[in-house]
């Protein structure tokens, strides 16, 4: 589906739109000089605001749109999971190496070269072979799925091959020394006996109490975490999915096969056993009707997208005449919405997204992409805004109150903590001293047996919450000591290691010689995310970027 973006881009940049689509395709082979740029530069720690992340606009939903199907293609090569996690991920990685291999000068390749990129990836191989059937498979699913021509496509698998390209630069050898194979291998396999005593933030009440003036002065130090957001009025318009739906729609059953994998998480259930999905035959009735609705749906969007395009045509002004003319000629009705902030509770019946979209328009920016619903589509224009401002302190005492009470109790949690594991420390407690000292203190403890990394489950399910905290202190830690308190999912912990019995190396030489060789290779890839990432945080907005 072309939207209004692209019409907007494609109508004026025609000839900017032809180079780069050149030049995305062909490009792969990098001339590369004496060093990798920004190393020791400014450019790194140079503040990047949402409208310039290395190039992309982090506000634009176009270009957003864009990266994001570059990065579900890069996902699926590599038949990763996708989630709303890594999908960020790469997201943001694409962005960044994007404009490395830019600034670093990509030359051009020749068909039999991109071809040779192709026949690498493991997901094409079969018996040692580059299977051609899988990759036509692959590509005609995929460039369908994403309503891509062949020239996208192939553009896209470039910028793929490209970011792949520079991120194995960044890897470098991997260099990891046979003591630390060794060390990591004990750290895996030893067995550890351990006490590990928790605190749960939830039940941990102190009693805290605040004055006027702690109040006051908390207010004026954090001023800013107590704005009132901006609030937007905005006008919608639904097109109904209902008004183009085919009743005698048929579909292949590799159509209603391929939907129904696409959206498998609406046909989950769970039983004593777990979660699994619906068979296919079970729901096929249900899948054939959603399939329906998601192509009424498109279409809706579709009939939304030629509104825009004839809006942005007729060059027409916020509030004109000409405007109104337009909906009018489509027969499309505004609705109005009230005044609301991006904290405050939305009206019923209308779609969070169209809010999430409506909080970024303006004046100038009065329209933006059609908003899809499970049962049509949103045309979503701007009619008013009120400006944030910061309230006075009686306005929010006792929001700032809760506040401020919340962070006397993570202070004062953290420091129960740490004041019981320096106690132990001090007193060199044994294990039954450290447990009923706990116990006194009002922790919890679990005694937990044999445990070893490379055997997590043997400590079973009901102690599967410590093994972070484990994770976190035992490869520090020695027979006899005591960890700091670790946080995790509302809970403190703190660990004291009774005993540690390191594996026989001399009898694991080849599985430590298999290990060495993995470890390179993982460092090596650790190495490039670990840069990557660096610069990746350097270019995110300060508010975008989550704190430890």
């Amino acid at each position: 589906m072309i939207t209004w973006i692209q019409v907007l881009l494609q109508k004026h940049h025609k000839v900017v739109f032809s180079v780069l689509l050149f030049v995305i395709i062909i490009a792969f082979v990098f001339t590369i000089g004496s060093s990798i740029p920004f190393f020791g530069g400014n450019e790194a720690s140079a503040t990047v605001n949402r409208k310039n992340f290395y190039g992309y606009n982090l506000d634009d939903q176009y270009q957003m749109a864009q990266l994001q199907r570059q990065a579900v293609l890069d996902l699926r090569l590599s038949d990763a999971r996708i989630d709303q996690n890594s999908l960020t991920e790469a997201m943001l990685k694409s962005a960044y190496l994007g404009y490395v291999a830019k600034k670093m000068c990509v030359n051009r390749i020749s068909n039999s070269e991109f071809e040779a990129f192709v026949k690498s990836l493991p997901k094409f191989q079969k018996d040692g072979k580059f299977d051609a059937a899988a990759w036509k498979e692959f590509s005609t699913a995929f460039t369908k799925s994403m309503a891509l021509d062949e020239d996208k496509f192939a553009a896209m698998m470039a910028s793929v091959a490209v970011v792949r390209s520079m991120e194995k630069l960044f890897a470098g050898p991997g260099y990891v020394s046979d003591v630390e194979v060794s060390r990591f291998y004990e750290e895996q396999n030893g067995v550890w006996n351990v006490l590990v005593a928790s605190l749960n933030y939830e039940k941990f009440n102190p009693k805290t109490k605040a004055t006027e003036e702690e109040l006051q002065k908390y207010f004026e130090l954090n001023k800013e975490s107590f704005r009132v957001p901006a609030a937007v009025a905005l006008d919608v318009a639904f097109i109904p999915a209902k008004d183009f739906a085919v009743a005698d729609e048929n579909f292949s059953e590799e159509e209603i096969e391929k939907f129904y994998r696409s959206t498998i998480r609406k046909y989950l259930t769970q039983d004593e056993k777990g979660i699994k999905a619906k068979d296919l035959k079970d729901v096929k009735a249900e899948v054939v009707k959603d399939l329906k609705n998601a192509n009424a749906v498109n279409r809706a969007l579709s009939k939304a997208d030629e509104i825009l395009t004839g809006i942005y045509d007729a060059d027409v002004k916020f509030a004109s005449a000409e405007f109104k003319k337009i909906l009018s000629d489509a027969k499309l009705g505004l609705k109005s919405l009230p005044l609301v902030r991006p904290d405050e509770k939305k009206p019923d019946g209308i779609p969070a997204e169209v809010f999430d979209a409506g909080f970024e328009l303006n004046e100038q920016k009065f329209y933006c992409d059609p908003v899809a619903a499970e049962d049509g589509a949103y045309l979503v224009f701007f009619r008013e805004s009120k400006a944030s401002y910061l309230p006075e302190f009686a306005q929010v005492k006792a929001e700032v109150e809760r506040a401020y009470l919340a962070q006397k109790k993570s202070e004062l949690f953290s420091k129960k903590g740490q004041d019981f594991a320096e106690k132990m420390k001090a007193s060199k407690a044994d294990a039954k001293a450290f447990e009923a000292a706990a116990k006194a203190d009002g922790f919890e403890v679990k005694d937990i047996e044999k445990f070893s990394f490379a055997n997590p489950m043997s400590m079973g399910m009901e102690n599967a919450k410590f093994y972070g905290a484990l994770a976190r202190t035992l490869p520090m830690m020695k027979a006899g000591e005591v960890s700091p308190m670790v946080t995790l999912s509302g809970e403190g912990f703190v660990v004291f290691a009774k005993s540690f019995a390191a594996p026989d190396k001399n009898a694991s030489k080849a599985e430590i010689e298999k290990l060495a060789r993995r470890a390179r290779a993982e460092f090596s890839q650790v190495s490039s995310g670990f840069i990557i990432n660096h610069y990746i945080n350097a270019g995110m907005p300060k508010s975008a970027v989550p704190e430890e």
